[in-house]
């Protein structure tokens, strides 16, 4: 029984002794670990944000604002302007002195960057005001070698043509190699997807004149709006092709294919299932994506990229209500309801994700994207194929 007491009071008695041995014994085994090798930095933290200047290296950098990425402006309802980021980053050990790179993607809408004091090229012309200003979309890749411990990053950016200003998505320091490696992998998955989708309408086109339902014509058109969107958003495969298209018609065609993408979505399922929806609410959705594919083509950008928002808030409303009858479906155990069940909750995860990521609460995975998008159009094929034939 004593020996019991003991032992037990024991455990709350500190062992000073034992504690030090052991914290020695941590310490010797942490120094012979190697050190943690650091492949590429995502750079959050640390930027200094000099709003209405357009500053150059070596000009002073005085009374800068701290922020952190993604960083949009907030100063004005249109987030028109333009303005300086600065950062001077501290490489790890294992990339002192080695050959870098700078993933810089695509901002709000234009932008000149100088490393080390180098200017590369950046994506249009920034300017002052919006006739010295010309907006481009495309993401690039800085290779250079820096010339010390730290590496300062300065990027102009002008916004005079959309509804955001400032950059959006994540910059990333890296070795050269994997980032250069990184972004090919990018575009390649973007034209699997494309090339993939194309595949997929032309098989759906031939099901429609062969059997002349609709459920084929609009799955079929769904499949070249999000071709179309695949290579005019994210990586912009597209731009990458044609560097001279005019940016006003990209950001066209990306909004135009996500609302056509909903449309077509939206009247393959009614096409399904065309007990379980009225035709006016048919009606009502189809009149409400038209009008902003027409407000789409007839607005300046600055306009019209202020309200995809509301339609992605009316769009989710109108998935819930897809949702609630297929699960209607599902428990009137209707034929071929199950495997378009499971294409749309798959429809639902990716949208939720592609949703989040521009939200900037995750990081978009170009695979998960990529890929899943290509799963879930397949799925999609073969469910409706199942149910239709």
């Amino acid at each position: 029984m004593f020996l019991f007491l003991f032992t037990f009071i024991s455990l709350f008695i500190p062992h000073e002794g034992l504690a030090l041995s052991e914290e020695t014994e941590a310490i010797s085994e942490k120094a012979l670990l190697p050190p943690t090798k650091v492949h590429e930095i995502n750079l959050v933290n640390d930027w200094k944000f000099f709003p209405f200047k357009l500053l150059r290296p070596g000009d002073p950098f005085e009374s800068g604002l701290d922020v952190c990425l993604p960083h949009l402006w907030q100063w004005q309802p249109q987030s028109v302007g333009f303005a300086t980021y600065r950062n001077i980053v501290n490489l790890p050990a294992n990339m002192r002195g080695q050959k870098l790179a700078l993933y810089m993607p695509d901002v709000y809408s234009s932008y000149q960057i100088w490393i080390d004091g180098a200017q590369y090229t950046g994506n249009g012309l920034v300017g002052s005001d919006e006739k010295n200003t010309q907006p481009m979309w495309l993401p690039k890749v800085f290779s250079f070698f820096p010339k010390h411990d730290t590496v300062e990053i300065v990027i102009q950016v002008s916004n005079f043509h959309h509804s955001k200003g400032g950059i959006g998505k994540m910059i990333v320091l890296g070795e050269d190699t994997k980032t250069v490696e990184k972004a090919k992998h990018a575009v390649k998955l973007g034209e699997l997807l494309f090339f993939g989708l194309l595949f997929i309408a032309f098989i759906n086109l031939r099901y429609y004149i062969k059997k002349r339902h609709k459920a084929f014509l609009y799955f079929f058109l769904l499949c070249l709006a999000w071709a179309i969107r695949t290579i005019f958003s994210n990586v912009y495969v597209g731009v990458l092709t044609f560097e001279t298209l005019d940016w006003n018609w990209v950001v066209r065609l990306e909004y135009l294919s996500l609302y056509l993408s909903t449309l077509f979505g939206f009247l393959v399922i009614t096409e399904l299932f065309p007990l379980d929806f009225s035709p006016f609410f048919k009606w009502v959705f189809s009149v409400i994506a038209t009008t902003f594919c027409l407000t789409t083509i007839a607005t300046p950008p600055l306009l019209f990229t202020a309200y995809v928002q509301i339609y992605l808030a009316f769009s989710t409303t109108v998935l819930i209500v897809i949702l609630f009858v297929l699960a209607k479906a599902f428990i009137n155990d209707r034929v071929g309801a199950t495997p378009i069940i499971v294409s749309v909750l798959l429809g639902v995860v990716l949208f939720a994700y592609v949703i989040l990521s521009y939200q900037y609460i995750v990081t978009l995975n170009e695979f998960i994207y990529h890929i899943g998008f290509l799963a879930l159009f397949l799925l999609m094929s073969a469910s409706i194929r199942s149910h239709v034939m």
